[in-house]
């Protein structure tokens, strides 16, 4: 999937409008693979490099080309491009939200008023309470994100963690450990595409008004979580809950490897640019 960005084509820039970005190609799947040829690990790098490369290729051709034709109209008077939309097209479809970190987390309070409902949420279990109370009290007094700090208020944590964006604890799996007994029963295990290197159970939970939560260890044993608008891996959905929710996950999958400038996390409330697949997720030390 190596190749231009928006607005970009071999590489340049199209009536000097800067490119947006440039994703690089995933690498063996882009995600932590254990050892040895299993069948699984096959299939997972067939889907990454050759049906998700073929995917982020269209996108981008796509991409370039409304640029193009939005620069030429600005030569003739129109306004100049839209970046932002521009930025959400996918060929699988449209990301719900301008997926730039800045853009997805200043929300004027949005998704953070949802937490808040779903928090006051009478009809939630005491399990799904636990939880979102766990989450809501991680400290944001020493963050990073692509290796620089990070100041991010509650508020745009909120916003942040509504959108899909994937957050690493280095706190060698506690978080995790707690989470999981928060959860209780409701919190079963499952699988996913991160840290297949990782011996440690992922698990997962839905949290009503939220969306469903993923959590696990990475390879180095920290603790990691994530929401995602489609949980998949639970062993007590029945065929066609499991068919819906594989079938939505699949599609957030294709618009996460379709989109331009970074691997955009789809999020159950909107999508952003925070994913650990091109180190642009959130570290909490």
């Amino acid at each position: 999937m190596a190749g231009g960005g928006i607005g970009q084509v071999g590489g340049g820039q199209l009536n000097g409008v800067a490119p947006v970005g440039v994703q690089q190609a995933p690498q063996n799947g882009n995600v932590q693979q254990a050892q040895g040829w299993s069948l699984s690990s096959a299939f997972n790098r067939l889907l990454e490099n050759v049906i998700g490369g073929t995917v982020h290729q269209l996108s981008n051709v796509v991409r370039g080309i409304d640029l193009y034709v939005q620069s030429e109209a600005q030569a003739q008077g129109a306004p100049a491009p839209d970046l932002a939309e521009i930025s959400r097209f996918t060929v699988l479809g449209s990301l719900p939200n301008a997926p730039g970190f800045q853009n997805a987390t200043n929300d004027n309070g949005a998704r953070s008023q949802l937490l808040t409902n779903a928090l006051n949420n009478p009809q939630a279990t005491p399990q799904e309470t636990a939880v979102m109370n766990r989450l809501n009290g991680v400290a944001l007094n020493n963050l990073t994100r692509g290796g620089q700090a990070l100041q991010m208020n509650q508020q745009q944590f909120h916003a942040a963690l509504m959108c899909g964006g994937h957050f690493v604890v280095n706190d060698g799996g506690a978080l995790a450990n707690q989470l999981q007994q928060d959860g209780g029963g409701q919190m079963q295990a499952r699988g996913s595409s991160h840290y297949k290197g990782s011996p440690h159970q992922q698990y997962g939970m839905d949290l009503p008004g939220v969306g469903h939560l993923l959590i696990g260890r990475t390879n180095t044993g920290d603790s990691f979580f994530q929401l995602e608008s489609h949980g998949v891996g639970n062993p007590q959905q029945g065929w066609g809950e499991w068919a819906q929710e594989f079938g939505g996950h699949m599609l957030s999958w294709g618009m996460h490897i379709g989109s331009s400038s970074s691997y955009v996390q789809i999020g159950p409330h909107g999508a952003i640019e925070g994913s650990e697949k091109d180190n642009n997720h959130v570290v909490i030390n």
